[in-house]
């Protein structure tokens, strides 16, 4: 388990500590202590950090600490510990309540005479041994994947697991890491990595939140959840805890998109394959403008041939059974192959076709005949339509991957 503040309180050093206010974010986590010696602490903290401040050399007004506050939440920083002088009376530290409880942010009051160095080395060590918990899940999801099946039994001590069940892997990616970290300002050497830290805590608390079988592994900014599936009903199950995990992420990093990715069900000697499907998944669908929270691979249709055919070999294909509309397209600027992907959309209902594209039947009509003349072929010949429309599938695929000719 991971530290978190409501868990600070009960810790030798900070027993006599008394929580002010932001009692609803006692479950933010705690990646380090963090001592702030200047009133912005912007540039300096990356997420996770509890901060002390005593205001020795500092602004310590209303405004300013009201400041530190909104700074604090921000940055995603836990808590903050205040420790009052003749400046930062509690009374001071009182009025901050209703800010504090707006913003989530769990601010204490500790003893002025408090030894902090004894305090933040308590600290820290609590977390050393949370974090040094929580590698056990991620060992054995990572051994199963890529290492060696002898290590298995060894991992499985400290893991309830029955081998027998197969499993379901599934990836949490986020969609747009780059805007949200240039939002917070954090464009400096290194803010990335240290954000993906926290952001991997954070996540790794909430997991903990549904059980101790839901194993995780990590790789850059992806974080990879397995679970133990035997039935349809425990894939419900599954894709719901992810639906809900990727929901509290998005309530703990506002502004964050975080997607999953589901791939299939397989016993552990093969659950290489439900990763390298989730990964698939995953490469599609971050490229699709409308994206479902959770996504399984199954749902993906025939998208899941063309993961197994050659770049080349879809190309041609493409080449072969809508070239000609592409080339058209190009020179002279048309839309046909949005034409045909709408009627297909739309199970080949002319009217609804019309209304989508906004233009007349009649103009539907004009631009059927086109493509008839292009491509030679009769459009009522369902054979000619399969073809079309796998060739606009193949089409779509190719742009999503970035494939090109």
């Amino acid at each position: 388990m991971l530290l978190k503040c409501r868990d600070i309180m009960s810790l030798n050093t900070l027993k006599k500590m008394k929580l002010i206010a932001g009692e609803s974010g006692l479950e933010r986590v705690i990646t380090w202590p963090y001592i702030v010696q200047t009133n912005s602490i912007e540039k300096w903290i990356f997420g996770g950090e509890l901060l002390f401040f005593s205001g020795l050399g500092l602004d310590c007004d209303f405004n300013s600490l009201s400041d530190l506050l909104e700074e604090a939440a921000r940055k995603n920083a836990s808590g903050v510990i205040f420790l009052p002088n003749e400046q930062m009376n509690s009374k001071l530290i009182a009025s901050l309540k209703s800010i504090a409880d707006r913003l989530k942010m769990p601010i204490f009051e500790l003893h002025r005479a408090s030894i902090i160095v004894d305090i933040t080395k308590e600290i820290s060590n609590k977390i050393f041994e949370g974090e040094n918990r929580s590698t056990l899940r991620s060992q054995f999801l990572e051994t199963v994947c890529y290492g060696s099946p002898e290590n298995i039994n060894q991992l499985l001590n400290g893991i309830n697991l029955d081998l027998k069940k197969p499993f379901q892997v599934a990836i949490l990616y986020i969609d747009n890491i780059g805007t949200y970290l240039e939002r917070l300002n954090m464009k400096n050497p290194g803010s990335a990595t240290k954000f993906v830290v926290f952001y991997r805590q954070v996540v790794e608390s909430i997991v903990d939140r549904y059980g101790e079988k839901l194993l995780t592994m990590y790789k850059d900014d992806y974080i990879y959840l397995a679970e133990q599936i035997a039935t349809e009903q425990d894939a419900d199950k599954f894709a719901q805890k992810l639906e809900e995990i990727c929901h509290q992420i998005n309530i703990y990093f506002k502004g964050l998109d975080v997607y999953a990715c589901i791939g299939g069900t397989y016993h552990y000697t093969s659950i290489s394959s439900s990763l390298l499907e989730s990964e698939r998944s995953m490469q599609l669908l971050k490229r699709m403008k409308k994206k479902k929270r959770v996504s399984i691979y199954e749902d993906l249709g025939v998208y899941q041939l063309f993961f197994h055919m050659k770049d080349s070999d879809l190309i041609q294909l493409q080449n072969q059974w809508i070239g000609k509309i592409l080339l058209y397209d190009e020179k002279y600027g048309t839309d046909l192959i949005k034409t045909l992907d709408v009627l297909f959309k739309n199970k080949m209902n002319a009217t609804d076709a019309a209304k989508e594209l906004f233009i007349h039947r009649n103009t539907l009509n004009i631009r059927l005949n086109r493509i008839e003349k292009i491509t030679d072929k009769n459009l009522k010949d369902p054979d000619t339509l399969n073809c079309l429309l796998f060739g606009v599938l193949i089409h779509h695929y190719l742009k999503r991957m970035q494939i090109n000719n």
